[in-house]
């Protein structure tokens, strides 16, 4: 557990003893948001003598109490025992009252005595205080201070608030928590916590997948420390072994760099690979139950943990943690909800200053020697720096000779040292474990090495011991990469490539050989490395046949790319022209995702972007315009952005594939090349791919715009290209739509104002603009108040340059793209201060000017009917009325609308126009509207004037005449419950009605939805309405006799069916019948219990005798038990008072199964916080059938078995059991021997199972602690 004792407490000693109430003090302080400037104590600059170790004095008004009970408090701290009659001489020595006291007396502050040695009941702790008390008031008698006193239990409380101090205090003592560390020198600066943070002055710090520049590394500290304070914050830090994480992490809490340095006190930290105990996963479980906030910061984290530690964390009923994982790589998807930034390699000019800071022997020119041999890494600096003699000069050594010495045993050369270090370096990692004969790995290595498997592990402890090699687990791994990757070049020269191929390809097993692949992937600038590139694709034939792509094949086809990206492509372009090349780059294939992303890296340069981006767009054109998981279309999209595009491709490129697309009489082609123009013109939110770099290559984020007319020059070109294409006639109104929603963002870029204005003048040249005038009003609506008032002025300009002129201009506002209605309140609102009511009224108000207008003018009329007829603008409506009301036949009106109706008998839709058209129509004219509707087969356009031909009584027999008829498709029934009933028409007419669907399309999902309209529209005048409850009946026993196993569409509204229907008297049967056919549908499966949940709630909260009384039968006679959610099913909605009631309605040998069979299905306990609690039921069960060994094995399986944690879970299910041992242990004591005794039986049973449960989740964590992806 994550504790002190009060021993510990006792066992510090006075100076750490000091220390800790100064460290609890600044975390007391930092859990009150302030800052720890407050805070003085032994060994501090600024701190006070006379009698005060810790004091605490701060100016805030509002001062909450706790553990510092006032603003201005003094600690005196002692070891030894400090009983009542030694106060008066530690708080006035000679008698005479401590000036320091005196003081916390005059400010109304707070004194407290800590000793650690005291251990007080409640009578020796108040004896205590009187004598504080006396000591004051016969010196400043009726004085306001605060007087306590800490013994080691209160002070072991206390600590235990904070879990770094608890692992600070543990490792003082000598119970060190295994592997887990508060605040202390992480990085192993030979300097220790002292040693100062060098800051580089290059730009080193990043985060993956956003469109911000690198920042600096001191910007990068404060940026995180900002973003850590907040609650539930997950960050992943990212970069090469060597480059300095772990230090930056420290630096966090270095007051000296930067600002708002991290509280130290509130830190908890472990590096996987000193094989922490307790594991992460039950590490964040206990901090999460303590509420305290702490930071919480795991090292060298495989993807795996973080993914399981970022789910505990969200799922988590409090906020207290903020997580930051460290890893050297990452993979190339973003992490789900995680921040990811990265730390760059380090300049030579901080590596040289470091060197000559740590190695005072070393020179300038030898430490700007190993600067420039590290490459940025630090690791690999502090090695090669640790093997210079004193008074040398390496910098005129050849490289060689300075890494060789890296292998160097007490100045001896150790070849197998080097041999082996080359051997390791060949694979990402390796399985030393030995506890098994079986072990390949470790004897195939060492055969390669020529020698013993005893001397290889020799070899691997010394590297170890170096620093060169990591582990987690079982597994080794020589970092840092860049020196890896040196070792492994001398190893592909160094052993005979057709033994490495014979070891790798034919004894290893996968995982090693994967291990091997993915090292020699980071050596494209090796020989031997291609080599093997060009044997797996042309010679071994092991990714010859590609249509099964497995795994394997994809991980060697990704290995291979960075070796060598052309015989990459040309291979999947020959695989394009095989007959299976349809299934390879559809979602079919199950590497899918992997091969998309291999072709983004893959279109990185210029060289290989076209090709990459066509196999792209085969792959894009293959999946849904709505693909929202892995999509293609996504990735493609990126490509053409001007930020973050991962491509260094040219503009004039990006536009080619877009204008080949654009060009295709394919229609699918066409919409893509339009969706990639619109990521062109892009440019107000940007996001990255989150890409690892490519093999050992080094990419940045692709074209970056250094200067203002660069950007210019991309929207400009962008601009003059979808001007070209707009006169492309079937693509115009699209480009134009493109253009004019990416106008205020372009605007928003500084450098373009002259590009919009182009664009608007070029636009305007060729007729009205509309959607450009909407958008330039947008801007100067939104965006005007942050801007100089020479950009107004010229936004003016084009804004009236632009404006409509004309009733018909106006009148294309309306028809604008399907817009929303509030973008016309926007247009139209007069002043920021006008209501919504005022606004409506002007739209309103132009609605009936073009009503009028199109009334005069038929040729415009005709010119727009398809557009009036097909947009879904609501005030079309009122447009449509009154141009039908003010023309003066009718009958041609409705000659000219029925001549484009096969427009919108396309799809099912709202229609406003044509409703408004046929509401000023007469009742015979419409009467031959529907005939002629009916006659020509027009079904969406009745379905979408059914709200206006069917709601009357008239109406309803129409309906009913079609429904008889069969008129509609079966799948046309569905659309029906758009249809308003109307409360005005008798309930046997619609009675009828679905008497008629019933009989003729025998759909009762309709049928019950408007069952349910019926119920919320005439309740009343349904009660006694036999047949229409009767269909009511029929409706929910058809739909509960077929197979459900997805969630319900309707739920609710059967649930309100259920609730009215049940309800009325004379129901029993009818309720017992529906819930018999619903459990025995649940017992066999062809009822997923938890898609029905709202029935079962209706049914159990309308009958609840009738629901118990039925489960229980089916409980004794086929031992059924609801599935889902244990504890949280029907049964839980039925109140504790009425579920005793209902138990102790039968006598007492027929209550045992149905106190059995409430076990079985509620839980009898609650928790609030993190505390549990029993459930009244749960206390009634124990303290009347205690005696009943049955039962209380049951109340057993109710606190402990696997079910009652509800199937899907969270966290470690020892934490969860070990919580709930709180409900035994509240009975060790209990009076009732029986079930004292069970109690204690219990308790060690569980806390034995518990440990056993720990063991294999740290098993099990740990099986995860390996450094392949």
């Amino acid at each position: 557990m994550l504790e002190v004792t009060p021993q510990d407490i006792s066992s510090l000693t006075d100076t750490d003893l000091r220390l800790l109430i100064g460290y609890l003090c600044e975390a007391e302080v930092s859990s009150k948001g302030l800052t720890t400037h407050g805070v003085t104590y032994g060994g501090h600059q600024n701190a006070k003598d006379g009698g005060i170790d810790v004091r605490v004095n701060y100016d805030e008004d509002s001062w909450k109490q706790g553990f510092i009970p006032r603003k201005n408090t003094g600690f005196q701290v002692k070891k030894p025992k400090m009983p009542a009659s030694e106060i008066p001489k530690e708080m006035a020595p000679k008698e005479i009252l401590r000036e320091s006291i005196r003081s916390l007396v005059q400010r109304n502050g707070a004194y407290i005595i800590i000793s650690s040695q005291s251990s007080t009941a409640e009578g020796a702790l108040n004896a205590r205080r009187k004598a504080m008390r006396k000591v004051i008031d016969n010196y400043i008698p009726e004085s306001d201070i605060f007087l306590d006193f800490y013994d080691s239990q209160r002070t072991a409380t206390w600590v235990n608030t904070y879990p770094s101090l608890v692992a600070w205090v543990r490792k003082k003592v000598g119970r060190v928590i295994e592997g887990w560390k508060g605040y202390e020198n992480w990085a192993y600066c030979p300097m220790g916590i002292e040693e100062e943070y060098l800051l580089d002055e290059n730009v080193r710090f990043s985060n993956k997948g956003s469109n911000s520049q690198s920042i600096s590394i001191e910007e990068g500290l404060n940026k995180l420390r900002l973003e850590l304070e907040d609650s539930k914050t997950i960050i992943r830090l990212v970069g090469l072994s060597g480059v300095g994480k772990t230090r930056f992490v420290q630096a966090l809490f270095d007051e000296r760099v930067g600002k708002n340095a991290l509280e130290k006190s509130l830190v908890l930290y472990t590096d996987i690979g000193d094989n922490p105990n307790p594991s992460p996963k039950q590490m964040l479980e206990q901090l999460i139950r303590k509420k305290t906030k702490t930071y919480l910061f795991i090292d060298n984290c495989p993807p795996e943990l973080h993914k399981e530690l970022t789910s505990i964390l969200k799922t988590a009923s409090t906020d207290n943690i903020s997580l930051l994982t460290i890893e050297y790589d990452v993979k190339d998807e973003t992490k789900e909800e995680t921040e990811v930034y990265h730390l760059e390699s380090a300049s030579e000019n901080v590596i040289s200053q470091l060197i000559l800071e740590r190695y005072e022997h070393i020179d300038h020119s030898s430490a700007r020697h190993i600067a420039k041999l590290s490459g940025g890494n630090f690791r690999i600096a502090n090695a090669l720096a640790s093997v210079v003699n004193r008074g040398e000069n390496v910098s005129s050594l050849p490289d060689k000779t300075i890494f060789s010495r890296l292998f160097k045993q007490r100045n001896e050369e150790n070849n197998n040292l080097e041999i082996v270090a080359e051997v390791c370096s060949l694979v990402y990692s390796f399985n030393i474990d030995t506890s098994s004969p079986e072990n390949l790995e470790i004897r195939l290595l060492s055969d390669l090495a020529g020698i013993t498997i005893r001397e290889f592990l020799r070899n691997v402890n010394e590297l170890e011991s170096r620093d060169l090699i990591q582990k987690r687990g079982v597994y080794r791994a020589f970092l840092p990469h860049a020196l890896a990757n040196k070792l492994a070049i001398n190893a592909l020269e160094n052993i005979p490539f057709y033994e490495l191929k014979n070891v790798f390809e034919n004894k290893a097993e996968w995982r090693l050989y994967r291990s091997f692949t993915k090292r020699l992937s980071y050596l494209h600038f090796s020989e031997k490395a291609k080599k093997f590139a060009e044997e797996w694709i042309e010679n071994s034939g092991l990714i010859e046949d590609v249509s099964n792509m497995d795994e394997k094949k994809m991980h060697l086809l990704e290995c291979v790319a960075p070796l060598n990206i052309e015989l990459t492509l040309k291979t999947l372009e020959e695989i394009n022209q095989k007959e299976y090349a349809d299934y390879f780059f559809s979602r079919e294939n199950p590497q899918y995702s992997r091969l998309s992303r291999l072709l983004i890296h893959l279109a990185y340069d210029q060289e290989y972007f076209t090709r990459s981006v066509q196999l792209l767009i085969k792959m894009a054109l293959k999946e849904t315009v709505r693909e929202n998981v892995n999509s293609t279309r996504d990735l493609l999209k990126k490509l053409f952005h001007l930020y973050l595009s991962h491509t260094h491709a040219t503009i004039e490129q990006r536009l080619e594939i877009i204008e080949r697309l654009l060009l295709s009489k394919q229609e699918k082609e066409q919409a893509l090349g339009l969706n990639l123009l619109d990521e062109m013109m892009e440019a107000g939110s940007f996001s990255g791919y989150g890409l690892s770099n490519f093999g050992g290559h080094i990419r940045d984020l692709g074209y970056l715009p250094k200067l203002g007319s660069e950007i210019e020059q991309w929207y400009r070109k962008v601009a003059e290209f979808c001007l070209d294409k707009h006169s492309t006639e079937n693509i115009s109104n699209e480009i134009s739509t493109i253009i004019a929603k990416n106008l205020r963002s372009i605007w928003s870029q500084r450098y373009c104002f002259k590009v919009v204005e182009f664009i608007c003048l070029s636009m305007h040249n060729r007729g009205f603009w509309v959607e450009g005038w909407i958008s330039i009003k947008l801007i100067l609506k939104y965006d005007s108040k942050r801007m100089d008032q020479s950009l107004i002025d010229r936004l003016e300009i084009l804004e009236a340059k632009l404006r409509p002129n004309s009733l018909e201009e106006r009148l294309q506002i309306f028809l604008t793209s399907n817009r929303l209605y509030l973008e016309l309140f926007e247009v139209f609102e007069e002043s920021e201060d006008a209501t919504v009511s005022e606004t409506d009224n002007i739209i309103i108000f132009q609605s009936l000017k073009i009503g009028e207008f199109l009334s005069e003018e038929k040729s415009i009329l005709i010119k727009y009917f398809p557009d009036l007829l097909e947009k879904q603008n609501r005030y079309l409506e009122t447009i449509g009325s009154v141009l039908s009301k003010n023309y003066n036949d009718k009958q041609e009106l409705w000659f000219l609308i029925k001549g484009n109706l096969d427009v919108i008998n396309r799809k099912e839709g709202y229609r406003p126009f044509l409703i408004g058209a046929i509401s000023q129509f007469s009742k015979s004219l419409v009467n031959e509207v529907f005939d002629e509707l009916v006659e020509s087969n027009y079904i969406n356009v009745l379905m979408c004037l059914q709200n206006f031909l069917f709601t009357d009584s008239e109406g309803i027999n129409r309906l009913i005449q079609l429904i008889k008829d069969k008129f509609f498709p079966q799948n046309y029934i569905f659309s029906l419950r758009n249809l308003r009933l109307n409360d005005e028409i008798n309930p046997e007419k619609y009675l009828e009605l679905l008497n008629e669907i019933k009989n003729s399309y025998g759909d009762f999902d309709i049928i019950a939805h408007f069952l349910y309209e019926l119920i919320f529209i005439m309740k009343e005048k349904l009660s006694g309405n036999e047949p229409i409850i009767e269909l009511m009946h029929e409706s929910l026993m058809t739909i509960f006799s077929k197979e459900i196993k997805s969630r319900l569409f309707d739920s609710y509204e059967y649930s309100k069916i259920i609730r009215f229907v049940y309800s009325l008297p004379n129901s029993n049967e009818k309720f017992i019948e529906l819930l018999s056919i619903i459990l025995a549908g649940i017992n066999s499966l062809r009822i997923y219990e938890f898609n029905i949940e709202e029935i079962l709630e209706a049914l159990a909260i309308v009958k609840p005798h009738d629901f118990l009384k039925s489960t229980l039968d089916a409980y004794s006679e086929e031992g059924f038990t609801f599935r889902y959610d244990f504890g949280n099913n029907p049964l839980c909605n039925i109140g504790e008072e009425l579920l005793i009631n209902w138990i102790e309605g039968v006598e007492l040998e027929k209550r045992y199964i149905r106190v059995k069979m409430l076990l079985e299905n509620v839980k009898l306990y609650r928790k609030t916080e993190s505390k549990y609690h029993w459930s009244k039921l749960g206390i009634y069960i124990i303290d009347n059938f205690y005696k009943n060994e049955d039962i209380l094995n049951y109340i057993k399986l109710n606190l402990f078995s696997y079910t009652s944690l509800g199937g899907v879970h969270s966290g470690s299910m020892a934490s969860i059991f070990d919580e709930r041992r709180s409900l035994v242990i509240k009975f060790l004591d209990e009076e009732k021997q029986e079930l004292s005794s069970w109690a204690k039986i219990l308790n060690e049973e569980q806390i034995k199972r518990i440990e056993q449960m720990r063991k294999e989740e740290l098993e099990s964590d740990r099986r995860m602690e390996h450094f392949e992806y």
